[in-house]
């Protein structure tokens, strides 16, 4: 059984959505031409919902686990890229993110497909140096199946790292705020909005800080 984690964005708001909510799928469309062509509808779906504008964003709460990935640079195919010989910075750090967005559609449309996730949106960073690292929300109940999957595609690892009061971890559950229990008089309600209002912190304010207008790369919504 997978640990409870938490993660803290600084104003108290921590996070869990194993709160109640209602279940309500929409299913995907399924065509003839993907039918015919033996394509996986999760596949077909992702690539043409990749880089949607915010305005046409779609919002929900029911997500469980926050997720973080940074490229690893040790990776293979990340020191193939930077490597190159007569090649501007520039292209090089473009060619990273085709890469990286490459690597990303092909996690996402496998674990839609496979059904390890049902939920997704993702944005992009831009960090230091221009390395870009990509932030989601995800409804999974396998989350371990996920972090492989992840850690597969791209060559790194996914297990937390640093110490102290600077351990980050790039997989949280998303979870009302710790309190021990002989303090804590919350009622189910008040632990199930903490978690609303989390989801919404992270979505409207924790993603869209910089202003950037245009980060949003996924928003596939299968359970509301």
């Amino acid at each position: 059984m997978d640990d409870k984690l938490t993660i803290n964005f600084g104003q108290g708001v921590v996070l869990d959505t194993t709160t109640p909510s209602q279940a309500m799928d929409r299913p995907l469309k399924i065509t003839m031409d993907n039918l015919m062509m033996k394509k996986c509808p999760h596949r077909v779906q992702v690539e043409k919902q990749w880089c949607p504008k915010w305005d046409e964003y779609i919002h929900c709460h029911s997500y469980n686990y926050s997720i973080t990935v940074n490229t690893d640079p040790k990776a293979s195919w990340y020191r193939e890229i930077t490597r190159q010989d007569r090649v501007d910075d520039h292209l090089i750090i473009q060619q990273i993110r085709d890469a990286e967005e490459a690597k990303l559609k092909t996690v996402i449309s496998k674990a839609l497909g496979d059904k390890v996730i049902k939920n997704v949106t993702m944005v992009y960073e831009n960090g230091e140096n221009n390395k870009r690292h990509y932030h989601m929300l995800v409804l999974t109940n396998r989350k371990n199946t996920f972090k492989m999957m992840i850690e597969k595609e791209f060559e790194m690892s996914m297990e937390p790292h640093g110490s102290g009061w600077k351990k980050r971890d790039p997989i949280n559950l998303i979870r009302p705020k710790k309190m021990k229990k002989c303090y804590d008089c919350r009622s189910a309600c008040e632990k199930a909005m903490e978690v609303v209002e989390a989801i919404d912190y992270i979505i409207y304010q924790y993603y869209q800080k910089e202003n950037i207008g245009e980060n949003l790369l996924i928003n596939i919504i299968r359970k509301l």
